[in-house]
């Protein structure tokens, strides 16, 4: 049924890549500065430390783990842009690997 119509399917799409590809836009909102009420209530649920990235899946909705499942995803396609920095947690934010720095080198806390 997702195959092309040349090929006999329906034309449906994966549902599969479509969830993917819906949960990684939503990513992109709430990293971006979506201000609309939906973004604003997520960030108080779960943005305690920080941006999505110092975020928990623990102890959440479906919805957030599914964010957290494709967030590999949205890292794949993404660049750092500093600005001012404010919102750039050196020593907590992933940039090499799958550990933030103060994980990785708990020694210097």
């Amino acid at each position: 049924m997702s195959g092309p119509k040349e090929a006999g399917g329906l034309g449906f799409l994966d549902s599969r890549i479509r969830n993917v590809v819906l949960l990684v836009k939503w990513i992109a909102k709430l990293e971006g500065g979506c201000e609309d009420l939906s973004c604003r209530l997520l960030r108080a649920k779960y943005f305690s430390h920080g941006g999505f990235f110092q975020s928990s899946s623990a102890q959440s909705s479906q919805f957030w783990k599914g964010l957290h499942a494709v967030k590999s995803w949205f890292k794949f396609g993404c660049e750092y842009r500093l600005g001012n920095g404010a919102s750039i947690h050196f020593w907590n934010d992933v940039w090499l690997g799958q550990a933030p720095l103060d994980a990785r080198f708990h020694r210097l806390f």
